[in-house]
């Protein structure tokens, strides 16, 4: 199964780091293409499916007996908020990164909460690819200490997509993300450069339409966005 593009940008970041990696997670992975695909390139890497609908995790067991039998691959029928990652991999020690995408900033921010809650003392890096509410995303992530290595905008079907890879680890010295971005804004070509103003452009009619509607908390959010510059590189 051909990978979508943002997902397809997800696999590139994953496969560059790979060897920093003892276990790879691909959660809310609905029919596990992504997870599949990192498994087809690297046969001997525990990746480990995560979706709380039984019917997707059986459908994902029935491939992996299929076409990677002789694997290290494990499914997971679980809720994302109660996920042990000790508990639910082999062996324990190493590095784990963690992919969601799929679902909103918010829900993306319960999730990541409870991980870290449930697996204190892991190292943990997350690739995260939320559908929308970026910002709230962006401000959970500052609350929770989690350092950003680096960050994307892709356009794909007309949809906008930030892709945030982060990490808990206090040795690597990342900084802590923006509530806004500052990568993302700072393209290498013409192209790029005209797809983060399209976007910067939907986000403030987004949150303008919010602010009027009577939700004071967009405010801030609108001239967060406002302070923004988009440019490209020299």
């Amino acid at each position: 199964m051909k990978l979508s593009k943002r997902l397809t940008h997800i696999e590139q970041v994953a496969l560059a780091h790979i060897n920093e990696y003892q276990h790879i997670w691909d959660t809310c992975c609905d029919h596990g293409y992504l997870g599949a695909s990192i498994l087809s390139k690297n046969p001997q890497m525990q990746v480990n499916f995560v979706d709380c609908v039984p019917s997707l995790i059986s459908q994902i067991e029935q491939n992996l007996q299929k076409f990677h039998p002789n694997s290290n691959a494990k499914t997971h029928c679980v809720d994302l908020k109660k996920l042990d990652l000790l508990q639910s991999s082999m062996p324990e020690e190493g590095k784990h990164l963690v992919i969601i995408a799929g679902v909103g900033g918010e829900l993306m921010s319960e999730f990541i909460s409870n991980i870290l809650l449930n697996n204190q003392g892991i190292a943990i890096d997350f690739i995260l690819c939320p559908v929308n509410y970026c910002y709230h995303l962006r401000e959970s992530l500052e609350h929770a200490n989690l350092g950003l290595i680096d960050e994307w905008l892709i356009k794909e079907n007309n949809r906008f997509y930030e892709i945030l890879y982060t990490s808990n680890d206090s040795h690597q010295h990342h900084l802590l993300p923006s509530k806004v971005g500052e990568k993302i804004w700072q393209s290498d070509d013409s192209k790029q450069n005209l797809i983060a103003k399209e976007y910067l452009n939907k986000l403030l009619c987004h949150y303008r339409k919010v602010e009027f509607g009577g939700q004071l908390d967009a405010a801030d959010i609108v001239r967060a966005y406002e302070q923004v510059k988009v440019c490209e590189k020299r």
